[in-house]
């Protein structure tokens, strides 16, 4: 037997393993090279900062966990492949509950801090010490993980049981004047009611004010009116106003015009929905007015939608037209009714936490009914605004045409 011959025998006997110690051996093998590359994995981000706001927080409510994660490996966080989770335990730190992960838009390269916002609703039945966990996932591995990071969270009170005299309050002045002290035939009065309820979920208000007059000094009649009234109900995502209305509906199309109607808004998500329909114009009434006045009847709707933090975008439509059967008859020559269209959309963009720029295009097309005749016109505006708890201001530039 050669020399090389032996060596080939001896390491041959050497790798006589049995077949069960050999399966035992790879599967050592495989567990620590897994535990090595999460151990690798998770050197690679730091969660640096993270804290809970507010805290302690109300059950029912929102807590929003502010987290700031260190990339201190030698990899590039590429927005859209990572996102940052966060986990809730309880004050035995025993798991319960998993919140939506958040994406980030940005790159994070080696040495930056990614900074997030997770939003966490608090279940109504959550009471006393509660943990989180901020996980931050890339490529289906654990990058970066927190320690147990405490929040507490206050128990909601039983709601007070009020009576009724102390969830509504008002007031109710009746009035009654004369002009004529000897004849006691020149009766003025007035009726004014103002009611609120102190539901600070929903609050509702309610009043009316009526106005009183004798018909003439020879009849016992009164002319009575009903000057303004108004019901307005507000909630966490709606308004609901109905009497006489003053709608900031859009600064070219309908702004800054007391009319009686109807007033809706509704906010869901990033979108708010306007809806105005109103009587503008009343005919009168006395056959011997030589003013000519057409009953117009209006029509508006508004969205809005928040594409991101900062950019709004939004368009309106509003429609009014006059009815001819009741065009006040008079002497005079009769107005020729007409009906108006306004199209607009709008822009805003918060620069900064005080200052938002704003602009606004509207296009309108005016028709005579009887004629057909139309008219178009268009208008634009844009400007600056700027609110402050105790500063509010406002520089816009504006052009509508015809002038």
């Amino acid at each position: 037997m050669t020399k090389q011959n032996l060596y080939d025998k001896l390491f041959l006997m050497k790798l006589n393993i049995p077949s069960s110690n050999i399966t035992f051996l790879l599967l050592f093998l495989l567990i620590f090279l897994v535990y090595t590359i999460n151990i690798f994995a998770l050197t690679e981000g730091k969660v640096q900062l993270s804290i809970a706001s507010p805290d302690p927080v109300n059950a029912g409510e929102y807590v929003m966990f502010r987290t700031a994660l260190l990339n201190q490996g030698n990899e590039i966080w590429e927005k859209n492949k990572y996102y940052i989770q966060a986990e809730i335990f309880n004050e035995n730190k025993k798991y319960i509950g998993r919140i939506r992960s958040v994406k980030d838009n940005n790159d994070i390269r080696p040495g930056e801090t990614a900074t997030t916002e997770i939003i966490f609703s608090v279940p109504t039945n959550y009471n006393g010490t509660y943990f989180y966990k901020i996980y931050l996932i890339m490529d289906n591995r654990y990058v970066a993980e927190s320690d147990y990071i405490r929040f507490d969270v206050s128990a909601i009170s039983p709601k007070e049981h009020k009576t009724f005299w102390r969830n509504f309050g008002g007031s109710l002045n009746i009035s009654l004047r004369d002009t004529d002290k000897n004849n006691w035939k020149d009766l003025v009065g007035s009726i004014n009611m103002n009611s609120i309820s102190y539901n600070s979920e929903n609050p509702t208000q309610f009043f009316f004010n009526t106005y009183h007059t004798i018909q003439s000094t020879n009849t016992t009649g009164i002319n009575s009116e009903l000057f303004s009234f108004l019901f307005s109900r507000y909630g966490t995502n709606y308004s609901f106003e109905l009497g006489d209305i003053f709608p900031n509906f859009s600064k070219l199309a309908l702004s800054n015009m007391s009319m009686r109607g109807l007033y809706l808004e509704n906010r869901i998500d990033k979108t708010s929905t306007d809806l105005v329909m109103t009587r503008v114009e009343f005919p009168s009434q006395n056959p011997n007015n030589t003013n000519i006045i057409n009953e117009r009847w209006l029509t508006g709707v508004k969205v809005k939608y928040k594409t991101s933090k900062k950019l709004t975008l939004g368009t309106n439509y509003v429609y009014s037209y006059e009815e001819p059967s009741n065009i006040e008859r008079s002497s005079q020559t009769l107005t020729t009714p007409s009906e108006n269209k306004v199209w607009g959309a709008m822009a805003g963009y918060q620069i900064s936490e005080p200052l938002t720029a704003e602009t606004e295009f509207m296009f309108s097309n005016n028709t005579f009914i009887s004629t057909r005749t139309t008219t178009t016109d268009y208008g634009w505006r844009a400007g600056l605004n700027y609110k402050k708890p105790k500063l509010v201001s406002a520089l816009y530039i504006q052009e509508t045409q015809p002038d």
